[in-house]
């Protein structure tokens, strides 16, 4: 298990190139979701999902998933 995780769905298209492209200037809008609605938008065409993992430096569960998150992202670059 990867621990908690928040979900945060971007509701635009997925964009064309996988890479960053440099820092926000301001931060999407919040709003409260069911596990239902974050379904529902992920399983629209063009969707895409953001995966947060809150951790800290002196939580020992944390630092032990840290290199399983580490896999995560690569597998997830590669197939992007």
């Amino acid at each position: 298990m990867l621990g908690v995780l928040l979900a945060m769905v971007a509701c635009g298209r997925a964009s064309t190139t996988s890479k960053a492209q440099g820092p926000a200037t301001e931060a999407p809008a919040l709003a409260a979701v069911t596990a239902d609605q974050v379904l529902q938008k992920v399983r629209e065409p063009g969707a895409k999902a953001v995966v947060i993992n809150v951790w800290a430096t002196w939580c020992t569960p944390c630092r032990e998933e840290f290199p399983t998150s580490c896999s995560f992202v690569a597998n997830m670059n590669a197939e992007a």
